[in-house]
């Protein structure tokens, strides 16, 4: 009985440390920093101009703008240009039939951002990748992964540049 106090001490204890050690590292749940907080967008609002279509984009970039309680406006003086967007999906291995057995996506995004009298961040490009095993027999479950994917990376790559751009005006 002795023997089973001390084992949920010293696991109590352990679980303690590690929460401890989490939080004094800075570790937080991806996304919940509020950008609004930080960045000094005038009234809270933000031009976007994309150079080419991109619905998929689009949705994400309101949504990630509207979830940090910014507003996009066509007369708001900083402007976030997206100028493109590029995917890139690599073979990373192959199968002994020679059919590829995990792939790599790379998405990159070129913007940049300026007011009416400066450029607030110069054209840039910023990337995001990720990997995924890929079975034939299985292609609808292994598309619906693919798109899950570049949605997460979009939402990665928007917030990285709204996150960018409230530090330049910081």
């Amino acid at each position: 009985m002795k023997h089973c106090k001390l084992i949920r001490y010293r696991l109590l204890c352990v679980v303690a440390l590690v929460g401890l050690t989490l939080s004094a590292c800075g570790w937080q749940i991806r996304g919940s920093e509020n950008i609004a907080s930080n960045a000094n967008f005038e009234g809270n609002a933000l031009s976007v101009k994309f150079m080419q279509r991109n619905p998929a984009l689009m949705q994400v970039l309101h949504n990630t703008v509207r979830s940090n309680q910014l507003a996009i406006n066509s007369d708001a003086s900083t402007k976030l240009v997206i100028e493109r967007e590029r995917l890139e999906k690599q073979s990373l291995a192959v199968t002994e039939t020679g059919v590829a057995a995990q792939y790599q996506l790379i998405l990159t995004i070129h913007y940049h951002v300026k007011t009416a009298d400066k450029t607030l961040v110069p054209s840039n490009q910023i990337s995001s990748w990720r990997s995924y095993d890929f079975d034939a027999k299985q292609i609808a479950a292994k598309s619906q992964e693919e798109q899950a994917l570049l949605l997460e990376m979009r939402e990665e790559l928007v917030n990285r540049m709204l996150l960018a751009i409230s530090d330049s005006e910081n």
